[in-house]
């Protein structure tokens, strides 16, 4: 039976031809392909929106649970969407200045539910036209490699401006950093998607604590033609 969430549109079997796979256990490594690809990803973007308009919730929220989550070993059941909105609701600092710029971080963001929340708090506080994504910054981190690649999708898709790490938030252990950028400052424009390289001075500047895994799982991959100042220096050399 095709999984839906009560909010979307995009049931199971919808998502699954959008990816062009034939089972689920098949989306994670597809999603990351996709993302890793700009020409493909706003081409999936597209298809998405086709079928469902509303980015204001998270698509993969009953999707992943029902397909990918690993209860098991990771305790995967994701924050509901209500929940998400009143935490959102009650951790806003930025209603007296939407103009200030705001960080918004989820230690375990799983898919992204908490952190899209958060998203179109910021988009409601402030008129669509002087809307610019630079004045937000998301930043989550998400030990599951199930779970990761449906984050970035999530975040470049809406167009946000955010740092994604792939590791254990406790321990500091990372698989790779993402910096995704809204290169157009465009409300209506998706993000681009850059891995940061596999440095030290990634590691600190993030405060992590060592690389783990494959080396160079995800690099090197550059999309934006420029980087704010700090990111700008961690990137250098990194470009293909």
């Amino acid at each position: 039976m095709a999984t839906v969430s009560p909010n979307s549109k995009l049931d199971s079997d919808a998502i699954n031809r959008v990816l062009g796979i034939d089972e689920p256990f098949k989306a994670p490594g597809r999603v990351m392909e996709i993302v890793l690809d700009k020409d493909d990803r706003e081409r999936v973007f597209r298809q998405m929106l086709d079928v469902d308009t509303d980015v204001t919730h998270d698509w993969f929220h009953s999707y992943f649970e029902e397909e990918q989550a690993d209860r098991r070993k990771h305790k995967q059941d994701f924050t509901p969407d209500e929940v998400c909105d009143l935490l959102s609701d009650l951790t806003d600092s930025a209603s007296n200045d939407p103009h200030r710029g705001v960080i918004s971080y989820d230690p375990t963001a799983g898919t992204g539910g908490l952190l899209i929340s958060r998203w179109w708090s910021h988009c409601l506080q402030t008129d669509p036209f002087l809307y610019r994504p630079q004045d937000w910054l998301y930043v989550g981190q998400e030990i599951s490699d199930r779970a990761f690649p449906f984050l970035v999708f999530n975040m470049a898709l809406r167009g946000m401006n955010a740092v994604l790490i792939h590791g254990d938030t406790l321990t500091g252990v990372t698989k790779g950093v993402f910096f995704l950028q809204n290169d157009k400052n465009d409300f209506l424009a998706f993000s681009s998607v850059n891995v940061m390289p596999y440095t030290r001075a990634v590691l600190d500047y993030f405060h992590l604590r060592d690389w783990v895994g494959e080396e160079d799982r995800y690099g090197p991959h550059v999309e934006s033609p420029v980087f704010g100042v700090s990111m700008g220096q961690l990137t250098e050399g990194a470009r293909p």
